[in-house]
């Protein structure tokens, strides 16, 4: 989005990031990928087979040891259109040709790991396509990220070995449902004044001065520290 080049820049979270405003098709080939590599494709579309062929094309890119990560959305507005076009395409998907919004995420993670983890099989068959995590979340929008990382056997034992002491690891086809509240400035000072007495059962929900349902603030207390900040003033 050219139009905010310079928020983007100025929210980089780190400096030895290049920040390009640019079609990524139009560089990908200028690209090093004898550098450790990850790349992050976040789709604004769901999914179809345009984006399904951009997924796999652009693993064809990565080698040992690159982390490939996928967002997609969830929700659209023209909702009769899109089951059309999921029946025609991805019709292998479904039993019995039935579309339902609920299991939407599964379809979508089912489709997209069968046809990555196939093509891994049959054209890099040294390498192991594993998963690393699976989440859903709301990001404006109902959000699904999954990523994976093309694991050489030689470094599987190390990764294993890091991996274990990441709590948010999540290899299975359920999604990690991700669940915050929206909160404001004096509800999360709240919170986070009261943080060790939520830990240690010393206030619970009934006694929060607020309205949370329990997976709310049981998320609340995994990403505390990621959960935005936003100040307060008077000019």
């Amino acid at each position: 989005d050219d139009s905010m080049e310079k928020r983007m820049e100025f929210n980089k979270p780190w400096d030895f990031v290049n920040l390009k405003i640019w079609d990524i098709w139009d560089h990908f080939w200028s690209f090093d990928f004898s550098k450790p590599t990850i790349i992050w494709l976040d789709f604004e579309n769901l999914l179809d087979i345009a984006t399904l062929t951009t997924i796999v094309s652009t693993l064809s890119y990565l080698k040992e040891n690159d982390i490939l990560i996928l967002s997609l959305p969830l929700w659209m507005r023209d909702k009769t259109t899109y089951v059309n076009q999921w029946n025609a395409e991805f019709w292998e998907s479904l039993k019995n040709g039935d579309f339902s919004w609920v299991n939407y995420p599964k379809l979508v993670y089912k489709t997209v790991y069968d046809k990555l983890s196939d093509t891994v099989a049959r054209s890099k068959p040294w390498i192991q396509f594993e998963q690393l995590y699976h989440m859903k979340y709301a990001d404006q929008i109902p959000m699904l990220t999954i990523g994976w990382i093309l694991l050489s056997e030689s470094c599987k034992p190390d990764l294993s070995r890091a991996l274990s002491a990441l709590w948010y690891i999540n290899k299975t086809e359920v999604p990690t449902d991700i669940d915050l509240p929206t909160l404001t400035t004096k509800e999360k000072t709240y919170l986070d004044k009261n943080l060790h007495l939520i830990r240690s059962g010393g206030l619970g929900l009934a006694g929060l001065p607020f309205e949370l349902t329990q997976s709310q603030l049981d998320n609340y207390l995994l990403y505390y520290k990621y959960y935005p900040n936003y100040q307060e003033g008077i000019v």
